[in-house]
């Protein structure tokens, strides 16, 4: 696996710079998961990578820059909630934080307003602290 997906099977999406997609023919998008550090050799394990694997055909990659802003990890959030849903192979709708620490969980919650619909990250703990290195939060 290591040998097929790496650097050159990333995407980055239109309108949200900063997040990447693993494409390739012949893996599932997800499998990427398997590889992280393949996938991105050049960033530093700390502060890492934020993924998510909507679905078995997707995985969504952005890299933690320091003072870089939330709008990507929005970007990832947003993304992830709506392929998670849409998808034809649907697997999670949460976010992880991959760093020197390990992979650490960023739970989120989907809060229904009447017709609407937002996506709530959990900010205390790591979350928090992923904000901060972001420059989102003092």
């Amino acid at each position: 696996l290591r040998a097929r997906l790496g650097s050159s099977n990333l995407r980055e999406i239109e309108g949200a710079p900063g997040v990447h997609a693993v494409v390739h023919e012949g893996e599932p998008g997800s499998s990427g998961f398997f590889v992280i550090d393949a996938l991105m050799p050049d960033q530093p394990r700390d502060p890492g990578v934020v993924y998510s694997v909507p679905d078995e055909d997707v995985m969504l990659i952005m890299p933690v820059v320091e003072e870089g802003g939330a709008a990507a990890l929005a970007s990832v959030i947003q993304f992830t909630f709506e392929l998670s849903k849409a998808g034809v192979h649907p697997l999670s709708d949460q976010l992880y934080w991959r760093n020197s620490d390990g992979t650490i969980h960023l739970p989120t919650t989907v809060v229904e307003e009447g017709k609407s619909r937002r996506i709530h990250l959990d900010a205390g703990g790591d979350a928090e602290q992923l904000l901060r290195i972001l420059g989102a939060m003092e």
